[in-house]
């Protein structure tokens, strides 16, 4: 069963849902939890399933405006093929 937590003109407060979760209140939470050590301490978080704030960055090799695969060149083709 799905339980909404908080009203429509206040935010929920997180550390008391992990607290519910930690006291087994709740069997899961969901929601835009920030990843903290204190929360670390008390659950495990997934990896957020629609957005990801990970970003891979890379050297440029060498920059060519007019070639249109220059956006494969950061890597090698080993790296793009793992």
């Amino acid at each position: 069963e799905f339980l909404p937590f908080g009203n429509e003109s206040l935010h929920p407060i997180y550390n008391e849902m992990i607290d519910r979760l930690v006291n087994k209140e709740f069997d899961a939470v969901v929601g835009d939890f920030t990843m903290i050590a204190s929360r670390f301490n008390k659950v495990d978080f997934t990896q957020p399933y629609i957005c990801s704030d990970i970003a891979v960055l890379g050297p440029m090799k060498h920059c060519d405006s007019g070639n249109k695969w220059a956006f494969l060149l950061p890597f090698t083709p080993a790296m793009w093929c793992t």
